[in-house]
């Protein structure tokens, strides 16, 4: 199959590397392995496996980098990021004895600390091209980034790297191909059609980061909304987020795109994508809700019913902050009462701070059923209202209920961490007020073993 068909090759590679990068995120998070949180970052920042995403690529070297993981350590250190000094007298020795080892990820991250202290030292570039020439993905890119930088321009060589990485299954090259086209090319001429053919060729293979540049080419470069239209939706098939940032983008407009500002376009966009889509159909709801149209109400119910457990509060606030065209007050009050109806969390606990703060007779049940459904706000105003009273409510003091409800909510395995290690802090401070010293010793250690839930007591 693969000389009948050459692209079934990095076909195959693609797969490969996706494959790859779900074993790491499974090792990320059932093991916290350092290891492949490092490896797994790198394969966001360049889009090898998955799509490229910076911010996961930066919570990954954090995380790696609290664990004193090495690697990440000095890539910090080589990038600007935050660092920990001691740690990293420590990391460095390691990671020079790795990169002597031919370890291809030390010895592109050495090439990178190389360059801080000496900008194009030809050690460092020796490093990445001898780690390149053994199919080092992050190296090949890290050598299209060098060739492009002013002090060490070098458009050919840029060119080399970057098809080669791209080829072999780097994303992210792919778009870092086409801008150059669209710089210059080989020649040094701005050359638009090299990059429309540098980008169909990937199309072929169903791939989303090609069909998503040849979207924005076909926008920015030939003024041409209809086409840019079509392979924005050819990758929008591919990738939900694409789908959200292409509606805002009609629904918005964008000048140094040529896209003009187009709420009934951005509708019929979203439209398109919406039966099955909660987080699309929130998106319809609220362009519906911004124009004070009852179908964002419709389509708001829509995605709460097919599941999402942000629609609720999400319509609430939009009645609230399109009050005089959604006839929002009356309406925000109708909404809670129906979704609060149906065990809504949201809608439960959001109801019930309504009748505590108009003093309402059924403030302190509506209390006692968020609280069941796991609002930790709810929880803690009926643990004090029994602790010490609350006439509000309607509550006289009872604090053998009033620790019996907090117990309550420590032993719950079904309730969330956070729940748990409020209830327990509830008891410590009570304890701790004169009333039990070894009491409130236990308590804040039990509250120790919910210690990765944070909360503002």
């Amino acid at each position: 199959q693969a000389v009948l068909n050459p692209n079934a090759i990095k076909d195959v590679r693609r797969i490969q590397l996706k494959e790859e990068a779900a074993k790491l995120e499974k090792k990320v998070n059932e093991n916290k392995d350092t290891d492949a949180m490092f490896s797994l970052a790198l394969m966001y920042r360049f889009g090898i496996g998955v799509k490229h995403n910076d911010r996961k690529k930066a919570d990954l070297l954090w995380n790696a980098s609290q664990q004193d993981h090495f690697k990440a350590l000095c890539i910090q250190a080589a990038e600007n990021g935050p660092i920990n000094k001691a740690a990293l007298k420590v990391a460095k020795p390691l990671l020079i004895q790795s990169a002597e080892k031919k370890d291809l990820e030390s010895m592109v991250i050495l090439a990178k600390l190389k360059f801080k202290d000496k900008p194009a030292d030809p050690e460092a570039v020796q490093l990445l091209e001898e780690a390149a020439k053994q199919n080092c993905l992050i190296a090949m890119m890290f050598l299209g980034e060098f060739y492009q930088d002013v002090a060490t321009l070098d458009a050919k060589k840029a060119f080399e790297w970057l098809q080669k990485a791209a080829e072999l299954g780097a994303d992210q090259a792919i778009s870092e191909v086409a801008l150059l086209y669209l710089k210059s090319d080989e020649n040094g001429q701005k050359n638009v059609e090299k990059a429309i053919d540098w980008c169909e060729k990937f199309t072929l293979r169903d791939n989303v980061t090609a069909m998503a540049m040849l979207g924005y080419i076909y926008l920015k470069e030939k003024k041409d909304l209809s086409e840019g239209l079509a392979w924005n939706k050819k990758a929008a098939q591919f990738d939900e987020e694409m789908i959200i940032d292409f509606g805002n983008l009609l629904k918005n407009g964008d000048k140094e795109l040529n896209v003009a500002k187009d709420e009934q376009k951005a509708i019929e966009w979203y439209q398109s994508f919406a039966d099955k889509n909660v987080t699309v159909m929130k998106a319809l709801a609220e362009i519906y809700c911004e124009k004070g149209d009852s179908k964002g109400v419709e389509w708001f119910e829509k995605a709460v019913e097919a599941g999402d457990q942000d629609a609720v509060a999400r319509m609430h606030f939009l009645f609230e902050l399109n009050a005089s065209k959604l006839h929002s007050l009356d309406n925000a009050r109708k909404w809670l009462e129906k979704w609060a109806g149906k065990n809504d969390p949201f809608a439960v606990g959001k109801l019930a701070w309504e009748y505590r703060r108009e003093g309402h007779k059924e403030a302190l049940p509506w209390l006692i059923k968020a609280a069941e459904l796991g609002d930790m706000d709810c929880m803690k105003a009926v643990g004090k209202a029994y602790l010490n009273g609350d006439f509000h409510l309607g509550v006289t003091k009872d604090e053998g209920k009033g620790i019996d409800w907090c117990k309550s909510f420590v032993s719950n395995e079904k309730v969330k961490n956070y729940v748990r290690r409020c209830a327990a802090l509830i008891l410590a401070d009570y304890f701790g007020n004169g009333n039990n010293d070894s009491q409130q010793q236990y308590w804040n250690a039990k509250a120790k073993e919910f210690s990765d839930a944070t909360l503002n007591f």
